[in-house]
């Protein structure tokens, strides 16, 4: 079995696991789960930051649950 990591874990705008600078709150499940790439803005969401390539995350820095 295959699993998509989300581009998230690739993108300078990621914060921690879970939220970044386009969904400060919560990062879309759609987008996390790999089904959409976040290279244009979503319906609905209230900026304009989409993915931009920068450093890989920091898994010590993950949310914790």
């Amino acid at each position: 079995m295959t699993v998509a990591a989300p581009l998230c874990i690739y993108c300078k705008f990621l914060k921690n696991w879970g939220a970044c600078d386009a969904f400060p709150d919560s990062i879309p499940p759609d987008i996390l789960g790999a089904l959409v790439d976040h290279t244009k803005p979503m319906f609905g969401q209230k900026n304009k930051i989409v993915f931009k390539r920068g450093n890989q995350i920091d898994t010590s820095k993950r949310r914790k649950r």
